[in-house]
Parts: structure tokens; sequence; C-alpha cells
């Protein structure tokens, strides 16, 4: 019976060993994982806001409150087949949201029409440079999560999986946490992809 007893406790002393350096293993490195694609060809813009917080936070210090009001937020929009999609306006709801309720943990700011360029001043250049992130249309329908910034290339994470790509758009498969595409930045004013007045950009960055 005491030699059952040692052995009981001595299991039990293993096994909060155990349990608590896996623990404190798993809290340091902020265990990550690869961002995600779009499920539907209507879920692109709550998939890249989450690919963006994937890329600011920890997947453990994402709120799943917050993760709920994406989707919920960023589905407004009801098509005439019945799919559910982003209308316009919706980031703009999300970025007041964040910054009432989670202000905490990151800020958010909204542009829109004239306010999205590339030039001097650019808040989206700025944010990237700093360690944030942005999400907007890349496509008249559909959504990316810009990720970094270097001196010749953008990066940025496409959800639409597709083997084709756009003219001057290069494929990323070495950065898997962050991006997948990159585009040279002398090129990017040479010819509109977005319309201006459906330009919008959210950007998100860490406090």
């Amino acid at each position: 019976m005491f030699l059952l007893r040692m052995l009981q406790h001595l299991w039990l002393h293993l096994y909060r060993l155990f349990w608590t350096s896996t623990q404190e293993t798993i809290s340091e490195e902020e265990m990550k994982i690869p961002l995600a694609y779009e499920s539907t060809l209507f879920d692109s813009a709550p998939v890249s806001v989450e690919n963006g917080l994937r890329i600011l936070l920890s997947d453990t210090s994402i709120p799943s409150s917050l993760v709920m009001r994406i989707h919920v937020l960023l589905s407004d929009r009801v098509l005439p087949d019945g799919s559910v999609t982003t209308g316009r306006g919706a980031l703009a709801h999300l970025s007041h949201s964040i910054n009432e309720n989670y202000s905490s943990i990151l800020k958010a700011t909204y542009l829109q029409g004239r306010e999205v360029f590339l030039g001097p001043g650019c808040l989206l250049f700025e944010a990237l440079r700093s360690g944030g992130v942005a999400v907007g249309r890349i496509r008249e329908e559909g959504f990316g999560c810009l990720s970094s910034l270097t001196n010749d290339y953008l990066y940025y994470f496409d959800p639409l999986y597709s083997s084709l790509l756009p003219e001057g758009v290069e494929r990323v498969e070495d950065m898997i946490m962050t991006a997948n595409r990159k585009i040279r930045i002398s090129t990017l004013g040479e010819k509109d992809r977005v319309e201006e007045e459906k330009r919008e950009l959210l950007i998100l960055e860490r406090v």
C-alpha cells in the first residue's frame, strides 16, 4: 500500500512538472499557426482581419469575443443568391468597435476613398514600418492582409487560393506566417487595381 501511494505521488508530481513546463514553453514562444485562406468567395474580409490579428498577437491572446465580432460586423451584406459578404463601410464599424472595446491591445484606423494613397505621408507605409498590418481591397471584390514592407516590395497575404497571379504580383513561398504575395513598390502607382470610391483600408497596430 505504501509503495502504491509513493508511485501515485510520483506520477502526480511528474504530471504537474510536465504540464507546467509545457504551458510555460508555449507561453514563452507565443505559438503561432500559418495564415488562413478563405473558404468561400465571400469571406475574404473577416479571414484577412483574423490573419492580421495572428500576425500582431499570439493565437492564445486573441479574444474570442473579438473573433465573433469580426464575423458579425463583416457579414452585413446579403447577395441575391443568399450569400453573405462584406458591405461598404463594414470595416469602419469594426474599426470603431475595436477602439471602443479592445483599446488595451489594439489601435484601429479606418481610411477610405482619397485617404487611401501611396506617397509622402502615406499612413499605410508608416504603419507597416512600425510593425502594424492593414486589411484592404486588393481586388474589386476581394480583401487581403498587407503585412510588411521593404525598400523594394510590399508584402501581403491573399486569402484567395489560386495558381493564377495578377499582373506584376510575385508569389512568396517562404513566409507562411505573414505573406504569400509581393509586389514591387515602384509599380504600385502604374495601374489602379481598385477604383478610388471603393478603396478602404483598416490599419491595425498593437498597443
